[in-house]
């Protein structure tokens, strides 16, 4: 849960939107792959949905032409493939969206961004989907501070990725982020739409849910 409190610095902020939007030198090639590959999960570097071409390739010409896409606004983002896996609950399923090898690399630096501009606003007391913290580290806190509890509350939202509203999300992106093309870049992401079962999908809510 974000805190209440001092919001990151909007120089350093700028800072790094300049780097997808043509204000700084973005690294090519062999260093840009490393950058992602040193912050990228487990699985990142499989090969892509819409794209026969590995993320891993030695071609730092089309990781350069990539960056030229962005900033001059002429990167398109493909649809997504969408698969169906099975979830924890037996005989459930649901939807894993497969970006191409480009879009996986471009979506990894919008995420490595966003995660500079939004982490320092978390409570320390918050564990879920954070950079060196985990369900150990909530435990670890728990048996250093536990005081006891009258309430457990535990909460799965049904179908929470499948229904994300793309126009409230921007303008909860808009109270930190002032850059219109990093922005329009996050826009172009959640209306690519997705291909199921060789049929093209326009996407009006959601947002694609990648591995657990």
């Amino acid at each position: 849960m974000p805190r209440q409190g001092k919001a990151p610095n909007r120089r350093s902020q700028a800072h790094l939107v300049l780097l997808c939007t043509g204000g700084v030198p973005l690294p090519t090639g062999a260093s840009l792959r490393s950058l992602v590959r040193g912050n990228a999960h487990a699985g990142f570097w499989s090969r892509g949905g819409q794209s026969d071409l590995s993320i891993d390739c030695n071609s730092p010409e089309r990781a350069a032409n990539l960056v030229e896409l962005i900033r001059e606004r002429r990167y398109k983002p493909k649809p997504v493939r969408r698969a169906k896996i099975p979830t924890k609950v037996a005989g459930r399923m649901r939807p894993l969206g497969l970006p191409s090898a480009d879009d996986k690399l471009v979506q990894e630096i919008v995420r490595m961004i966003l995660e500079r501009i939004y982490e320092p606003l978390f409570k320390n007391s918050s564990h879920g989907f954070r950079p060196q913290r985990s369900c150990h580290t909530a435990l670890q806190s728990i048996i250093k501070g536990w005081q006891g509890a009258k309430w457990f509350i535990d909460i799965d939202i049904k179908g929470y990725y499948n229904n994300i509203n793309h126009e409230i999300l921007m303008q909860l992106l808009k109270k930190r982020i002032a850059d219109p093309q990093f922005l329009a870049l996050i826009r172009a992401m959640l209306k690519a739409g997705y291909v199921e079962d060789w049929q093209y999908h326009k996407t009006y809510s959601g947002t694609p849910q990648g591995p657990e």
